[in-house]
């Protein structure tokens, strides 16, 4: 079987869509600023089923998550990363009038 490279960094497809279409993992996600990756929901998964992987499955499936989507990237983002502040604002030299425009 071919193996299938994907970039890293990202949610296997399934749990990705099932962040964006699931309310309780949103807002989860978005409440809890620890969670950045699989694995910190993993963690957390965890604690909250008691300690046990049972219980951090249970609590998976509670969430609409399958914890093996979790475990194939575990160092995936869970949010999508922000834009940076250089990208959103305007430049200095964009909004400041240049010499030509200004000179009488």
């Amino acid at each position: 079987m071919p193996r299938i490279d994907r970039p890293q960094n990202h949610l296997p497809q399934r749990t990705a869509s099932t962040l964006d279409n699931n309310d309780k993992l949103s807002r989860l996600v978005a409440s809890e600023p620890q969670l950045k990756t699989s694995q910190d929901l993993i963690n957390h998964l965890y604690t909250q089923g008691g300690g046990t992987w049972e219980g951090a499955t249970r609590s998976a499936r509670d969430l609409g998550v399958d914890i093996q989507d979790l475990l194939r990237d575990r160092q995936a983002n869970l949010k999508p990363p922000a834009p940076s502040a250089s990208s959103t604002a305007p430049s200095a030299s964009s909004t400041a009038p240049s010499a030509s425009s200004t000179a009488p």
